[in-house]
């Protein structure tokens, strides 16, 4: 991939991202960052929180984060990576392009001139009000609904999604 097609790539990305409705609904499941997270749940009640959210999770223990990756009729190369600590951390994962949920939601945000974030990077919390299981529940449904996103636009053709007409 040239470095062109990484840009586009990486724009097609950031298109999902608000197509989905981001930053505001990032931004609102980070509502509560910088305060003291909840308990840190242990490997089992993560791993049973993302199958219940409907994610097929691998944890790779050497890199201490989940793979979600779609099996079945519905494969493809977009999957997200979900690192839980001191809150939670989705990373899009498609081919060379996608990246941190917090960095797409600070992109877009910069862009429509609005307040940024502080602090600039938040991550998905839980605890003080929403239980860990709701908080996963909520970012599995914003990967999908970005993931789908990315999906038509590249169904539809869009010159960095390499697919269909172009436009």
């Amino acid at each position: 991939m040239t470095g062109e097609e990484g840009e586009e790539k990486a724009e097609l990305v950031l298109r999902a991202f608000e197509r989905a409705g981001c930053p505001e609904r990032y931004y609102a499941l980070c509502a509560d960052a910088g305060k003291a997270p909840g308990q840190w749940p242990d490997l089992d009640r993560q791993t049973a929180a993302l199958t219940a959210a409907g994610l097929e999770a691998r944890y790779d223990g050497r890199e201490r984060f989940f793979a979600c990756r779609t099996r079945g009729a519905q494969a493809d190369d977009i999957g997200l990576n979900v690192a839980i600590s001191a809150g939670i951390e989705l990373i899009l994962v498609w081919e060379r392009s996608g990246g941190p949920f917090h960095r797409a939601a600070y992109l877009l945000a910069e862009r429509a001139g609005g307040p940024l974030p502080d602090p600039p990077y938040p991550r998905v919390t839980f605890g003080s009000g929403r239980p860990f299981e709701t908080a996963v529940a909520e970012s599995a449904a914003l990967f999908r609904d970005v993931r789908a996103a990315l999906r038509e636009l590249i169904l539809a053709g869009d010159p960095a999604g390499n697919r269909g007409t172009p436009a």
